[in-house]
C-alpha cells in the first residue's frame, strides 16, 4: 500500500464526489482522500487536459473496476514537459487484491482503443 506522493501537502477539493489535487506539476484524481494505491499500473501520455484526462481514464477505470468489492478509483498525472506520466489504480478496502486486477489495470492503461478515445477527448481545449 502506498499513499500518493505526488501531491505532498495539496489541499484536496471535493467536486461532486470527487477528490481533486494539484501541486509541483502533478494532478491527482480520486474517489476517497487521502488516495492510495493498494495495486496501480504507469504508463506514458502526449500532453492534452490534465483534468480531461483524468476524468476520461477515471471513468473507464471505475466501469472496469466496479465488480470489485472496496475498490476506490485513484488517477494522478505528473506533468513533463515533453509528456505526462500517469498512474492508475486505487484502493481495494480490506479485500484481498485478485492478481488479475494487476493484468487488467496494465491491459486498460494500454489499450490502443482507450487510449485514442482518451487523447481525443482530453485533446479537445488544448493542454492544461
Amino acid at each position: 500500500m502506498t499513499k500518493t506522493d505526488d501531491i505532498a501537502g495539496a489541499e484536496p477539493v471535493l467536486r461532486h464526489g470527487w477528490y481533486w489535487a494539484e501541486a509541483d506539476g502533478a494532478l491527482v484524481h480520486a474517489r476517497h482522500w487521502p488516495p492510495r494505491f493498494d495495486v496501480s499500473a504507469e504508463g506514458t501520455f502526449p500532453r492534452v487536459s490534465s483534468r480531461k484526462l483524468a476524468v476520461a481514464i477515471r471513468q473507464d477505470l471505475w466501469r472496469k473496476m466496479k465488480r470489485l468489492r472496496g475498490f476506490s478509483p485513484v488517477v494522478t498525472i505528473t506533468h513533463n514537459d515533453e509528456f505526462f506520466s500517469v498512474r492508475i489504480g486505487g484502493r481495494v478496502g480490506k479485500a484481498a487484491v485478485p492478481e488479475s486486477v494487476q493484468t487488467m489495470l496494465e491491459d486498460l492503461l494500454t489499450s490502443p482503443t482507450h487510449r485514442a478515445a482518451w487523447r481525443k477527448w482530453a485533446g479537445r481545449g488544448g493542454a492544461a
